[in-house]
């Protein structure tokens, strides 16, 4: 993990990137709240955690409606 000095004390292990063209502003805009319902569960977080690939990530991420 990483530092950044959060209140827990403990380093961030997860880290998203989304990338998008500036004309388009939909499809990010969805991924990023498919992220944060996500990211709401420890059960979820603790999966991507121990995912072995991308797209077992991919996977779990598309899962959460």
């Amino acid at each position: 993990g990483v530092y950044f000095d959060a209140p827990d004390g403990e380093p961030s292990r997860l880290f998203f990137l989304v990338v998008s063209p500036e004309s388009i502003s939909g499809p990010h805009v969805k991924a990023l709240a498919s992220i944060a319902r996500c990211m709401n569960s420890a059960a979820h977080r603790g999966r991507i955690l121990k995912a072995k690939s991308a797209e077992e990530v991919l996977r779990i991420l598309r899962a959460v409606k």
